[in-house]
C-alpha cells in the first residue's frame, strides 16, 4: 500500500439540496466510499472476512467549513491515519 491515498468523488445531481449544495449526509457516504476505497489496498474486505475479521466503524465526526456545489470537483486525499483513530480525511476543492 502506498503512504497516500486520494480518490476524486464526484458531485451527482442527487447529491444536491435545493439550495444548490451537497447535502450533508453525502458526506457521510463519501467517508464511506474512501475508507472502503483505502482498505481495499491494505487490506481487502474479502481477505478480511475469509480470516473471521469485521471492520467495524466507531464514530464519524466532521467540521463542515463551507457549502461544496455541484460544480466543484473535490479531491479527498488521505494518508494511513485514516486507518487509525482518530481517522483523518480532508476535502479539497480544486
Amino acid at each position: 500500500m502506498t503512504e497516500f491515498y486520494e480518490q476524486p468523488l464526484p458531485i451527482r445531481t442527487y447529491d444536491i439540496d435545493f439550495a444548490g449544495i451537497v447535502s450533508n449526509i453525502v458526506f457521510i457516504r463519501w467517508l464511506e466510499d474512501l475508507r472502503l476505497g483505502l482498505m481495499e489496498q491494505a487490506y481487502p474486505l474479502i481477505q478480511a472476512l475469509a480470516e473471521d475479521v469485521a471492520p467495524i466503524l466507531l464514530a464519524t465526526r466532521i467540521s463542515y467549513r463551507k457549502p461544496v456545489t455541484i460544480a466543484d470537483p473535490l479531491l479527498f486525499p488521505s494518508n494511513r491515519e485514516f486507518c487509525r483513530f482518530p481517522p483523518r480525511a480532508t476535502a479539497v476543492g480544486r
